[in-house]
């Protein structure tokens, strides 16, 4: 089972649902897309 995989589909799901990232960031699916993508 590849975890990676599986949180991206649970945050495909659900983009507005918060996830915490790293430290003491929680940010939402969509947002982290958004970061990666500028």
């Amino acid at each position: 089972m590849d975890i990676a995989k599986r949180l991206r589909e649970q945050a495909e799901k659900h983009p507005d649902k918060p996830y915490i990232i790293f430290k003491d960031q929680t940010i939402t699916f969509k947002q982290a897309v958004s970061r990666i993508n500028k």
